[in-house]
This record gives C-alpha cells, structure tokens and sequence, in this order.
C-alpha cells in the first residue's frame, strides 16, 4: 500500500467504524469524538506525507497543488465539524447519521482533488452529490419560528420547516443530476475522439482525431455548463440561494466551500493542465462568465435581507473573481496555482469561520434578527465583522491580500475589462458588506439570547484571529505557496 494514500484509508476505515456504531449505539457524544479523530487523523497524516514531487498513484495524482487543497478541504471539514456536537443537540432528534453523511461526502471531495482519471473522479462526484442529499434534507433546518425559539411550535410549523429542507433536496437532486448527465455527455464524446479517460491525455482533444472541431468544441461546453452549475456561478446561479436558504447551517457552510473547492479544482485542472483555456472561444467564455458572475452576484446580494441568500450570492462573485485566476494561468501557470491558492485559503476559510458563527446563533437569519449581535454576545460580534471584513477585501485581513495579488496579476498581464469588472463588483460588494457590519454594529433593546457553550466561541474566535494574523503578516503563507508551486 503506498502511503500516499494513508488520508483517503483513515477516513474510509472510520466512516466503517461508524456504521457499526451507529447500529449498536446511537451516541451523539461517540459519534462527535470518533468523526474528530478520524479528521484530525487524516490531517494529521497529509501534513506529514506532503510531497513537494509528483506522486501518481494508480488512478490518484498527489501533486503539491492537489496535496495543498486536500490538506484545506481537511481543515475547513474540521472547522464545520467544530460546532455540530451542540449544533446537533439542540436541533435534531437523531444526530448521528449526520457525521457519517459529512465523512462520505469529504471522501468524495477529496477524491475529485485527486483523481486524475475520468471514472474515479465521477465516482468522487456522485458520491460527493449523493451524500449532500442527505445532509440538505437533514431535518434540522437553520431556522425556526418565533413559536419555536418559545418552545411552544405546532406540529403543522414544524412539518413547513422540514418541508423547506426537503425542497432544497430535491431540487439539489434535479439539477445536480442534470449537470452531472451534462458532463457525462461530454466526457463521453471526448472518449469517442481521444480514446482515453485520463485527464493527462485531454491536451489532445483540440487536435479533432476522428469528430468534427464544432463537435469537440461542443463536448467541452457541455463539460464547463455541467461544472458551471456545480459552482452556481452565472448564468447558472439562480437555484443556489434558495438551496443555502433550506439547508442546515453546517450544510450550507459545506456547500459553498467545501463542495465548491472540490469542484473549481476540477475546473482548474481541465482548462488549464488540458489547455482548454488556450482555446480562443473557450478563453472568451471564460472571461465572460467571469463578469457576469462579479457584476450579477454583487448586485443580486446588494437588497437581500436573509443572511444565507446574501452570502450564496457573494459567493457567486468570489467565484467570478477565481475565474480570473484561470485567465492568469494562459500565460503563467505558477502565477495562476499561487494566487489560486493564496484566494482559496482567504476565502474559503473566512467563509467557513462565518458559517461556524452563524452554527451558534441559531434562528436569527435576517439581517433584522441580527441587529445588535455586537452588543448581545461582543465575542461573538466582533469575530462575525472581522470575517465580514474579509471577505469584504479590507485592509489587515487576508482577504485584502488575496485580491491584492489578483489585480496585481491581472494589471501585469493587462486584463483591463476584467479588472474594472473586479473593481466595480467590489466597490457593490462593499454596500452590503458594510451593512451587515452596521446592522450588527447597531445598538437595540437587550433580548434574550440563547447561551452559547465556551468551546465553539473559542474556535471561531481562533480562526478570526488567524485570518487577521495573515492580513497583517501574509509573508509566510506566501513563500510556502510560492516554494510548492515552483518545486
């Protein structure tokens, strides 16, 4: 067994382990430690096997950039597992099916980062779909009614909550089918041309072996339309604020980063390792989808008053912004992996801390229910705006530097509709930004707020606090990067 592999095997043994729990005991306290030790084990394990070479395994490429964003997905699964113990407690009458559902899914995302082969990577996403299913359709949504929060909800309030999950589900299930039947249906063609499923071989497609060019051509769009709705980015967007709506907090925070990541690395290997993104057509696409998605995000989240909605939103323009990074990489692939992984780790992180809050401030996702938060849980507060401040782009916090380096690259390389398309969906960006840290921010009369366990404070606070650092300090982070790119 090649060592390389050890991540993907403890997670694969645990997530074994627990099905035999959970048959004979259905322990939410067991369950909660055993999906930690089974996390911080594979984390743990890819820190110490990390390999600065080119490791192909069977069907597996362990590249530094693959092993990086695995090592990322494995933390922000251990930051949305932080919570979920009192989480879980308070909203679920039988918890522990969950932390098997969030294993499952973290095998399939891990396993897209890997893949280097056709079938195993639809394996990862299928398995990565099927398990979200699950989780979205969790009956324990983030929000509850008034009654609720009292104590005294009817069984009818109760059964319209549930049913909002179940819609979320199903419409995952429709579209999420219809997108991976899009990319099978261009894969295939691809395999009629080439012969081969290996992504390795996928730099040959433009050469047209045995289909016509305008066929080829049309197999690579079907691919990026199926990714296209994986991301929700535009003009593919529209189902994915409803869905972050019905989901579970934990869910939600899994989706728009975890899920996400899985899929833009995939993204990221086809147009740039396969040189798709040479393609003049594929290019102009590309930079299109990108505007659109910064323009339109920005704006659609400028008047949403739902916390979720707004933030699924904002992810459509971050998406649009790491489009970008793709663009970059036409000419310079070390320039492109660094940033991408400099904007990954700012993001991705700031928007996984966010969701951690939000776990602990259950029922209050209006910006109305929100108003005060600084006032009524300081801690709590002053962590959720300096998160904001991030994703925000803001000075001392990483998120400024991660698009700091963006523009800096997109100037050099001379991408000025791009860059005014980034500009003007920031300078938007920040109106909402800034009034949810006034709504926040805004002094109310004193209500009773819900007590909060000590632990999950402290870990969204221990994230702020890293954030924070690397906006002051981002110097390390940026030569680790720049060493595992260039090895």
């Amino acid at each position: 067994m090649n060592l390389m592999l050890l991540p993907l095997i403890i997670i694969i043994f645990g997530s074994l382990v627990m099905v035999v729990l959970i048959a004979y005991k259905r322990s939410l306290t067991a369950c909660h430690w055993l999906t930690g030790i089974i996390l911080v084990g594979a984390f743990a394990a890819q820190c110490i096997l990390f390999n600065s070479e080119n490791v192909s395994v069977d069907l597996l490429l362990f590249s530094p950039l693959n092993q990086f964003l695995c090592q990322l997905t494995l933390l922000i699964v251990l930051i949305v597992y932080w919570p979920l113990k009192q989480w879980l407690s308070q909203h679920s009458s039988s918890p522990t099916p969950f932390y098997l559902l969030l294993l499952w899914a973290t095998i399939g995302a891990l396993v897209m980062i890997l893949a280097n082969h056709f079938a195993l990577l639809f394996m990862g996403l299928e398995l990565l779909s099927l398990s979200l299913i699950g989780l979205i359709a969790y009956q324990c949504p983030q929000f509850n009614t008034q009654s609720a929060d009292n104590g005294t909800s009817t069984g009818i309030e109760k059964i319209g909550v549930e049913a909002i999950g179940i819609e979320a589900a199903i419409k995952y299930l429709i579209l999420s089918g219809i997108a991976s039947a899009i990319i099978l249906l261009g894969f295939s063609l691809i395999y009629i041309d080439i012969g081969s499923l290996a992504l390795a071989d996928f730099n040959q497609v433009a050469q047209g072996k045995l289909l016509p060019p305008w066929l080829i051509y049309g197999a690579i769009f079907f691919i990026l339309g199926g990714l296209f709705f994986k991301l929700s980015i535009a003009p593919c967007h529209l189902w994915f604020a409803d869905l972050l709506q019905g989901a579970p907090t934990p869910v939600a925070a899994f989706l728009s980063t975890v899920s996400k990541l899985a899929v833009f690395s995939l993204l990221f290997k086809l147009l740039l390792s396969s040189q798709w993104i040479q393609i003049t057509i594929v290019a102009q696409v590309i930079g299109a989808v990108a505007i659109i998605s910064m323009l339109l995000g920005n704006l659609l989240a400028l008047r949403q008053q739902n916390i979720y909605r707004l933030l699924a939103y904002s992810s459509i323009a971050h998406f649009g912004y790491l489009l970008i990074i793709i663009l970059l990489g036409n000419n310079s692939n070390i320039i492109s992996d660094e940033i991408l992984l400099i904007y990954m780790v700012a993001y991705l992180l700031s928007l996984s801390g966010l969701f951690t809050l939000l776990s602990l401030i259950p029922s209050q996702d209006t910006l109305e229910k929100l108003q005060g938060l600084l006032w009524r849980q300081p801690l709590l507060g002053i962590c959720f705006m300096l998160l904001v401040l991030s994703l925000a782009g803001i000075p001392l916090t990483i998120g400024f530097i991660a698009k700091f380096y963006l523009v800096l690259a997109a100037v050099e390389q001379q991408l000025w509709l791009l860059i005014g398309a980034l500009v003007l969906g920031s300078i938007i960006g920040l109106f909402y930004y800034f009034n949810l840290l006034l709504t926040i921010a805004k002094k109310t009369v004193a209500k009773n707020s819900r007590d909060i366990k000590v632990i999950p404070i402290v870990g969204g606070a221990v994230i702020t606090m890293f954030i924070v650092l690397l906006g002051l300090y981002p110097q390390p982070l940026a030569q680790l990067i720049h060493h595992l790119v260039t090895q």
